[in-house]
């Protein structure tokens, strides 16, 4: 097809001259030609004696270019190696030859990996962007990047001092879609990806479905108006309760005329302001949910807490003023100094497997006060006041199933030493029950030997 046209030229004087030469359809077949060598990198003239690219053909090769970039690239300079495929009876004789567990354990999290009994776990193929890690077994799943891009995952699962990892399988995100295949052949996909001691979660609109290592892949719903949230700041296998978010859409859609526009977003900020000084009581954005006996608990924090500003195109007029030409709200669980964002949901509520059953340490509406909660009843009791406002304060369970809370009381600190006995001794407060979306709510399983589960389920940028 004219390849006569593209034997010695450059790009632009070939176009042109068989553009001057041509009708109308050799002019449209050539310009196909013309796209198809840019996109492709080979010559005219092996491009003209070859097959002709059609309309579909370029579409084809627009996408791979543009909407996966570099995802080529990527797979040519670290191709991904082979799964191991296994049965779920393989693989449940592989975690009994672990042997007994033994703990409790102690643990903590790092930027890179987390500690057991204060033993780094490191990974030599990549770094480690997600983790949990049940202290009472030395049980542990976590998540690898093994490429630059953030794009291809390792999922493996352990116990302390028992053996090297094994691999559960594997993860790819594109397009905020995450696809996991574990190395038993089960595939799931959903925006939504956390991981817990036993396996993983893969939640998308009104659907969780939850893969234990051993056992397989089951499926629940979720309440209608609520997605998976992105960080999840608690023991999911031994409680079998997470963390969901109003959707967006559906918050938008509760502000009425105002929407989501500019004078919605006011009027937002401004009941956020009234929350965070006790004036009104915040919207019931988010919500704990048993997805084993669909019990669900509504948590007066409001969606935009996660939100903070980040300020740009800054100068500075002399030492003592930044005059900064933008500002952006993102959500980010650090401020731009660096420092968490106190205010963000990951910070302000954690929950643990107990001798009571699942219970939780919150911060609701104001900043004022710090409270635990009993998931199975719906008890609570006030751990923490001050009318100025609780500046940090952090909850944990040790090793022997305690779990205390430490805060900063204006200058000085304060340490609550057992939050169950405080809950237990407090005469209920009433408060949010949970309440059951199913016509027969099963039993919560508690865990109650469990001390102790840290999780990281940090989403990646």
């Amino acid at each position: 097809m004219h390849s006569e046209l593209f034997t010695s030229c450059s790009i632009t004087r070939c176009f042109t001259r068989a553009s001057g030469r041509l009708n109308h359809t050799s002019q449209m077949a050539i310009g196909r030609l013309f796209v198809a060598a840019v996109l492709t990198g080979m010559s005219y003239s092996a491009l003209a004696q070859s097959q002709p690219p059609d309309s579909s053909m370029i579409l084809q090769m627009l996408l791979q270019r543009s909407a996966f970039p570099g995802a080529v690239q990527a797979q040519q300079t670290q191709p991904a190696a082979p799964l191991p495929q296994l049965t779920e009876e393989q693989r449940s004789s592989r975690l009994a030859s672990w042997g007994e567990a033994k703990g409790p354990f102690r643990n903590e999290g790092f930027r890179d990996g987390f500690s057991i009994q204060g033993e780094r776990v490191l990974d030599p193929e990549g770094q480690i962007v997600k983790y949990a890690v049940d202290a009472s077994t030395g049980d542990a799943t976590y998540m690898i990047a093994t490429d630059s891009g953030g794009q291809n995952f390792v999922i493996k699962s352990m116990r302390y001092r028992a053996g090297q990892p094994l691999i559960l399988g594997s993860a790819k995100r594109f397009n905020g879609l995450w696809t996991v295949e574990t190395v038993t052949g089960i595939r799931m996909m959903g925006p939504r990806l956390i991981v817990s001691t036993k396996g993983v979660l893969v939640a998308r609109d009104n659907a969780l479905f939850a893969y234990t290592a051993g056992q397989g892949v089951k499926a629940y719903s979720l309440p209608d108006n609520f997605m998976l949230a992105s960080h999840q700041n608690g023991s999911i296998a031994a409680t079998r309760w997470v963390l969901l978010e109003k959707r967006a859409d559906v918050k938008a859609s509760e502000r009425g005329m105002l929407g989501s526009g500019s004078l919605g977003e006011i009027v937002s900020l401004a009941k956020q302001i009234g929350s965070v000084v006790g004036a009104v009581k915040a919207d019931a954005d988010f919500a704990l949910f048993n997805f084993e006996s669909q019990k669900s608990i509504p948590l007066h924090i409001p969606l935009e807490s996660k939100q903070v500003n980040v300020l740009s195109q800054c100068r500075q007029p002399n030492r003592w003023v930044s005059a900064c030409d933008r500002l952006d709200t993102v959500e980010s669980l650090y401020g731009q100094d660096g420092y968490p964002n106190r205010q963000h949901y990951y910070w302000r509520l954690a929950w643990y497997p107990t001798a009571l059953g699942a219970v939780a340490v919150l911060m609701e509406n104001n900043l004022t006060k710090v409270e635990a909660l009993d998931l199975n009843s719906g008890r609570r009791a006030q751990l923490l006041y001050r009318a100025m406002g609780i500046g940090e304060w952090n909850s944990r369970q040790e090793p022997d199933g305690i779990v205390t809370v430490q805060a900063q009381m204006g200058l000085s600190q304060e340490r609550i030493a057992d939050v169950l006995a405080v809950l237990t001794a407090s005469p209920s407060e009433g408060g949010a029950r949970p309440t059951s979306t199913a016509q027969s709510a099963a039993t919560l399983e508690s865990g109650a030997d469990r001390p102790t589960t840290r999780t990281a389920n940090l989403e990646t940028q």
